[in-house]
């Protein structure tokens, strides 16, 4: 029963963190702190599943808005070839 318990809280402890983090990472990020700092953070916490999966979306989130940014620029330009961008 007592090992039961200790993988338990070693889970739960996890969570929290990764919770927690997540948090103070958006906090950051509204705030606009630099990108080191952010990075930083992501690299220490990188072993939780949390952190990883919020570094991996706002990853794809910076490359959906190059992808929108360039769409626009090219409307703005008047290109009439189509270019397709993939990663």
């Amino acid at each position: 029963m007592r090992k039961q318990r200790k993988k338990d809280s070693g889970w739960s402890r996890d969570y929290a963190v990764g919770k927690w983090t997540v948090t103070y990472l958006k906090t950051l990020e509204e705030k606009n702190a630099p990108e080191d700092q952010l990075e930083e953070i992501c690299k220490k916490y990188w072993n939780n599943s949390g952190v990883r999966r919020y570094y991996i979306d706002r990853y794809f989130e910076k490359k959906k808005n190059m992808i929108v940014c360039f769409r626009y620029w090219m409307k703005a330009s008047n290109w009439t070839k189509r270019i397709e961008v993939r990663f």
